[in-house]
């Protein structure tokens, strides 16, 4: 079995904003969650990280969110990871090399 789960825990980083789907006009929310890394580097002290993430909510939980979520609030997400890459039509592969190609015999 596999597994595509997400699970965001950090602060809004500014008010939610509802957009529109060009394609089909559905409705969604999309809102930067940020998350802070924590670590000791090589000299004993503490150093540390902020990564953005983009977050997109649909249907009606897009529409909770844009509704009572706001900047600096905490938030915890749970959800799938899409990829923008696969959704864009990669180019086809290219066959191996002739040296590199298996060859039935017999």
């Amino acid at each position: 079995m596999y597994l595509n789960s997400v699970q965001i825990i950090g602060f809004i980083g500014k008010d939610p904003e509802r957009r529109q789907a060009r394609s089909n006009g559905a409705a969604f929310t999309v809102l930067s969650v940020a998350t802070q890394r924590s670590w000791k580097n090589a000299d004993d002290e503490w150093a540390s990280k902020t990564e953005w993430h983009r977050v997109v909510a649909l249907n009606s939980l897009g529409e909770r969110v844009a509704a009572q979520a706001s900047a600096p609030a905490a938030a915890a997400r749970r959800g799938t990871a899409l990829c923008p890459v696969s959704s864009r039509r990669l180019p086809p592969a290219r066959p191996p090399p002739a040296d590199q190609r298996t060859r039935r015999i017999g």
